[in-house]
């Protein structure tokens, strides 16, 4: 029953504050300056990435390979992570998608992808909206498990798709949707 509760409430407030306006980030315009430490995140900017980030602790590197289901070929993953104190994970991965998946347009390619996250994470949807992010077509979604609450954007850029997300201890949830607006807002593609 709380597990029901909490999805509830974590579809009603995503939809009636986090999205906002549809067809704007639900980001965009607005100034998160109320979470403490904010000014002391770190800018990530490596050289040899193609964004930049602020992250509450320095970001550690994991690279994988995905195959792609019907194909030989497999999918070069990059992922900057890092946790705090409180077991927050806070991720900027991505991957350059092949022509033959992004033929089916983005909004297939944004769902498709969210269904292999939620998939992976063995956790129950519990809210997802297409939105664009700086122009760029996103796909806001939130999911949980019996033990923690994920909020995440999906961001295609031509050919690189983005995933931005907070992995959160659901006794740590407070906050939350501020934190990940400001860690969103920090997201540039350079």
């Amino acid at each position: 029953m709380l597990m029901l509760l909490i999805g509830l409430g974590g579809y009603f407030f995503y939809y009636s504050i986090l999205r906002g306006n549809r067809g704007q980030s639900s980001t965009e315009g607005k100034v998160f300056t109320t979470l403490p430490n904010l000014d002391q995140w770190i800018a990530f900017n490596p050289k040899e990435e193609i964004f930049s980030a602020s992250f509450p602790i320095q970001p550690h590197l994991l690279q994988k390979t995905f195959p792609i289901p019907g194909s030989d070929d497999s999918l070069n993953y990059r992922e900057y992570q890092c946790i705090n104190q409180e077991g927050k994970v806070y991720s900027v991965s991505y991957t350059t998608l092949p022509d033959s998946l992004l033929k089916w347009g983005s909004s297939l390619v944004l769902n498709g992808a969210l269904k292999l996250i939620v998939r992976d994470g063995r956790g129950q949807l519990s809210g997802k909206g297409a939105n664009t992010f700086k122009s760029f077509p996103s796909l806001d979604y939130e999911h949980i498990t019996d033990t923690n609450m994920t909020t995440g954007t999906l961001i295609l850029v031509g050919k690189i798709l983005y995933k931005i997300e907070i992995i959160c201890p659901l006794d740590h949830y407070d906050g939350l949707p501020e934190e990940f607006g400001a860690f969103l807002q920090s997201f540039e593609v350079v």
